[in-house]
C-alpha cells in the first residue's frame, strides 16, 4: 500500500516514484529484461484478506520510473493484480493475471486481450521457451492452467477441488520440474506439490 520506490545504492537510500498516481496500492512490478528503463505497475494487492486495496489499472514508465502513463483502467484490467510479466523473446508480449482473467498485450501495453476468465495470482514463463507459460487460479478452488502458444490459449493442467490460493514455481535448471504451494479453505498451507513432467502429473 505504499506504491513503487526505488534505490540506486543497493538500498541505504529510496525515492518514492508513484505518489501521484491514481492508486498506490501495489500488485506488482514487471521489468522489461530488454530494456530496464521499461517497468510496468499493476495496481491492487490480490492478496484476498480484508485489508486488501483496491487498484486502478496499469501503468507504464518509460524511464525507470520518473514518469508513468497509465496504460488500462480497472474495469479492463482488473482492480486487483496478481503478476505482470515481459516476454523476453519479445518486448511488445505483456502478460497479465488479475481479478479479471489472464489477459494479453501485443503492442507493449496499448491494447490488451483477456484470453481467460477468473481470478488468478499465480503466473509464470518458461525461461527456455517463451512460448509455454503457466498460471492458476487464487479462490474458490485451485487450478493450474498452461499455455503453449503464448497466452492465445489455455489448458486446465490440475484441480485440486480443495486447495484455493496457488502460488508456482518453476525450476531454471529443468523446466520439466514446476512447484505448486497451495493453501486450503482455512488459509494454512494445504500442500507442496511438484510436477517432473511439465505438467502433466
Amino acid at each position: 500500500q505504499g506504491g513503487v520506490w526505488k534505490t540506486i545504492d543497493g538500498g541505504l537510500n529510496w525515492t518514492v516514484l508513484t505518489d501521484n498516481l491514481g492508486s498506490i496500492s501495489s500488485g506488482d512490478i514487471a521489468i522489461d529484461p530488454n530494456n530496464p528503463d521499461i517497468l510496468y505497475y499493476g495496481t491492487g494487492e490480490l492478496n484476498y484478506s480484508l485489508d486488501s486495496q483496491y487498484g486502478d489499472g496499469i501503468y507504464k514508465s518509460t524511464n525507470a520510473g520518473l514518469n508513468w502513463t497509465k496504460l488500462s483502467p480497472s474495469s479492463q484490467t482488473g482492480t486487483y493484480t496478481g503478476k505482470i510479466l515481459v516476454d523476453p523473446s519479445n518486448s511488445n508480449n505483456i502478460y497479465l493475471a488479475g481479478n479479471n482473467g489472464l489477459l494479453k498485450s501485443t503492442n507493449g501495453g496499448v491494447n490488451w486481450l483477456n484470453n481467460q476468465s477468473g481470478n488468478f495470482t499465480s503466473l509464470l514463463i518458461n525461461p527456455d521457451t517463451a512460448s509455454i507459460l503457466y498460471a492458476s487460479t487464487g479462490s474458490s478452488t485451485s487450478i493450474i492452467y498452461k499455455s503453449t502458444n503464448s497466452g492465445d490459449n489455455w489448458t486446465v493442467i490440475s484441480v485440486i477441488s480443495a486447495g484455493r490460493r496457488t502460488q508456482l514455481a518453476i525450476s531454471p535448471d529443468n523446466t520439466n520440474y514446476l512447484y505448486a504451494s497451495i493453501a486450503g479453505s482455512s488459509g494454512a498451507l494445504l500442500g507442496l506439490y511438484r510436477t517432473t513432467n511439465a505438467g502433466a502429473n
